[in-house]
């Protein structure tokens, strides 16, 4: 809630590095995030669409917001948040040639003036014959016809599958509390907003730690992994390396 995220992210905004804060609250909490901006030095971001954005707006919800879409959509929304003189950041995340088409939409749309994230480098390869060069956290804009990019067609050759499914692997969240208590959650990621605060847990504890740990194939992940399924949770205390 706004009392546990102001207080928590006070502790943070004395650092230099942190020069904005996204979402720190459920969106739809529309009173909260009103009186965490105004309780807060660093700009809050939100995503678009959640509250509605007239609603967003009219209550002043945040001092911007992140865009992430398709074509047409961006382009109603960053019109909408122009006409509103709301600086946004582009989120598409994907290889060079996303990164590439994100370049193109920063250099037009006027308030687009926070770092885009395309999570670029989290790839093997960025599926482009000349790599994306950064240069004080900025890219030059290609200027060839298209997106200005030439696909690397040996690359796209090299990471082609034959199926268009991955089992993901199997894991389960691990969070470890200062004091040694540990609880396992059998949810996905995004179901811990929800599934987190309902297991009672302490809001942003000193010293806690939240890790996913991956099926290693042993007795002891199973006999965790069946325990947690359902909704349930695993709750005890380990013997827990300082960290």
């Amino acid at each position: 809630n706004a009392a546990n995220a102001v207080k928590f992210l006070s502790t943070l905004q004395q650092y230099d590095q942190v020069a904005m804060f996204e979402s720190p609250i459920p969106q739809e909490d529309v009173a909260g995030n009103v009186q965490i901006r105004k309780r807060i030095d660093r700009p809050v971001a939100m995503h678009y669409g959640s509250p509605p954005i007239m609603t967003a707006l009219h209550e002043d919800v945040c001092d911007g917001f992140v865009v992430c879409a398709g074509a047409s959509a961006i382009l109603r929304q960053a019109h909408v948040l122009q006409e509103a003189n709301k600086p946004f950041w582009l989120q598409l995340v994907g290889t060079g040639i996303t990164t590439s088409w994100t370049a193109h939409l920063g250099a037009v749309l006027l308030e687009a003036k926070w770092p885009a994230i395309t999570c670029m480098n989290i790839w093997e390869s960025q599926l482009i014959r000349t790599p994306i060069e950064l240069r004080g956290g900025f890219m030059r804009v290609p200027e060839a016809p298209g997106l200005g990019i030439e696909v690397d067609e040996d690359a796209l050759a090299r990471y082609r599958v034959d199926y268009t499914f991955v089992e993901p692997p199997r894991h389960v969240y691990r969070y470890v509390r200062a004091n040694g208590e540990v609880t396992y959650y059998g949810c996905g990621k995004q179901e811990l907003h929800r599934v987190y605060p309902n297991s009672a847990q302490p809001i942003c504890e000193p010293g806690a730690s939240l890790d996913p740990l991956p099926d290693d194939g042993s007795a002891e992940f199973a006999e965790i992994y069946d325990a947690v399924q359902g909704g349930r949770t695993l709750r005890r205390r380990e013997l827990v390396p300082a960290r």
